[in-house]
């Protein structure tokens, strides 16, 4: 199956679909992904491109397209942004794409999201929860990971020294969302998403 991750900043992919990612990857799956902003111009991310080169290669062994798009300003650019998508598309034209939500409360997210939506019409699409920007997701899609997957997860995330100030980079958290969303649907542990389009 051929997979897309369509993220705008570095960190998204591992802290939505970390765990799931290890799943997928394990399994006989072709995953591209693309991150949208490199995010290394805000004050404290100078080593973000780094970090995030030492999860998606090193934790996950797949590699990484990263785009530089301005982060917070993704609006402005946002022809340019869906012209990029659409040559993804056209290049790959994969089977199932993991996106940031189009109801996302963050620009960035919301622009990957619609335009995510608009484009890929013949795909599966799967809208990534977030800790901090999930207010409007509906939840009706979720997978269930081992605890050896949301391991990889966490040492993923746990490669972004420069977000260790960020609240939700926390080991205990991640587990507890994961073990939220599991019981929900009578799992030990599981994420969570929006199914936007479903192709079958």
């Amino acid at each position: 199956m051929k997979i897309l991750i369509v993220t705008a900043h570095p960190d998204d992919c591992e802290f939505s679909i970390g765990a799931t990612l290890a799943k997928l990857s394990r399994l006989d799956n072709e995953i591209k992904i693309h991150v949208f902003s490199t995010s290394d111009t805000i004050e404290g991310n100078e080593g973000i491109v780094k970090e995030s080169e030492r999860s998606i290669h090193g934790i996950y062994n797949l590699d990484l397209n990263l785009h530089k798009y301005p982060t917070m300003h993704f609006i402005e650019h946002y022809q340019d942004i869906r012209d990029d998508i659409f040559r993804i598309k056209q290049e790959f034209h994969p089977d199932v794409v993991y996106c940031k939500s189009p109801k996302s409360i963050h620009p960035d997210h919301r622009v990957i999201g619609e335009a995510c939506e608009s484009i890929f019409l013949e795909s599966t699409i799967y809208g990534m929860e977030s800790i901090r920007d999930g207010h409007n997701q509906h939840i009706n899609k979720w997978v269930e990971v081992s605890e050896e997957d949301l391991d990889v997860k966490i040492s993923a995330i746990m490669c972004y020294k420069s977000q260790s100030r960020r609240g939700y980079r926390n080991s205990e958290l991640i587990k507890s969302i994961a073990r939220m969303r599991g019981n929900q649907v009578g799992r030990k542990f599981a994420e969570g998403f929006e199914v936007i389009r479903d192709v079958s």
